[in-house]
């Protein structure tokens, strides 16, 4: 009951910003984590770091046989996922080696994101260890998770494997500006219900 008057107290448009200001804070912050990371991880790479960490990777997974530009680009993903995914695309290496790679650098998102998270969850009853032990699990299984698909469709099928599609069709396949303007329409027609239940209440 408290609740519902606190609720009344409050309004409806105050709540609403609010919610906007508090998911602007977050996007913000997002983007705040995103330009670190990238920049430390440039540092790194330029004081010699991540040489000795792609070393390290490379005699750890020496039994694999990893490329070094592979490893070097699972070192970059340690830090932040989407560099690290891109430098192992574009380096040379087997498909195998660098669906492992990437699967497993997203797999594990990088220290980036997980700093995103340490943000978000802080105050709240979730476990940070938990977190990190649910990544190394979520590593694991993605990489079983990889190889078999990789066996199953790509070795068994070498037609699956030997199809491509250009780009430029698979990017502009669909109309994307359409598309958003048609979920920001549902969005705002969302929004528009809420606040008609919300005056339909207070009336």
């Amino acid at each position: 009951m408290q609740k519902d008057n606190n609720l009344k107290e409050s309004g409806f448009g105050k709540l609403l910003g609010d919610a906007i200001k508090n998911s602007l804070n977050n996007i913000l912050a997002i983007a705040g984590f995103i330009i670190i990371f990238s920049v430390f991880t440039r540092m790194l790479a330029l004081w010699g770091f991540m040489d000795i960490l792609s070393y390290i990777i490379a005699k750890v997974f020496a039994f694999l046989k990893l490329p070094y530009p592979v490893a070097y680009g699972m070192a970059t993903g340690i830090f932040e996922m989407t560099i690290g995914s891109q430098a192992i695309i574009a380096a040379p290496g087997a498909t195998i080696y660098k669906l492992l790679a990437v699967s497993s650098i997203m797999a594990f998102s990088g220290f980036s994101i997980i700093a995103q998270v340490m943000g978000i969850i802080a105050g709240t009853p979730v476990r940070f260890s938990f977190y990190l032990l649910s990544r190394l699990l979520q590593i694991f299984l993605s990489g079983v998770i990889s190889v078999t698909a990789y066996y199953i469709f790509m070795i068994r099928s070498p037609e699956v494997a030997s199809f491509s599609v250009p780009y430029q069709k698979v990017l502009y396949s669909f109309d994307a500006w359409s598309f958003s303007l048609y979920c920001l329409l549902l969005c705002l027609g969302i929004i528009g219900f809420m606040i008609i239940l919300r005056l339909g209440r207070e009336i």
